[in-house]
């Protein structure tokens, strides 16, 4: 994430009087939300990876064997 959210809930939630606290811990519920879903990426943590990806972009040897031609196919199509 390029930036961060420090005063965000101060000028979300002054002008409408409400509870910065409050507004703060609902903008951080959100953000942790978008991260979770991916939508956004958090640069301080490590990249999650997701089930098909070994790092060097071939997929775990479960993902490939589940494929129908890695079946067939020494090391899997497509090599």
């Amino acid at each position: 994430m390029r930036g961060g959210t420090a005063g965000l809930a101060d000028e979300i939630a002054l002008p409408a009087g409400q509870d910065p606290e409050a507004v703060e811990g609902r903008i951080t519920a959100f953000v942790e939300h978008l991260v979770a879903a991916g939508v956004l990426v958090d640069t301080d943590r490590p990249a999650r990876r997701s089930g098909g990806d070994d790092g060097r972009g071939r997929g775990t040897a479960a993902a490939r064997a589940s494929r129908p031609d890695a079946l067939r196919t020494p090391g899997g199509a497509g090599r």
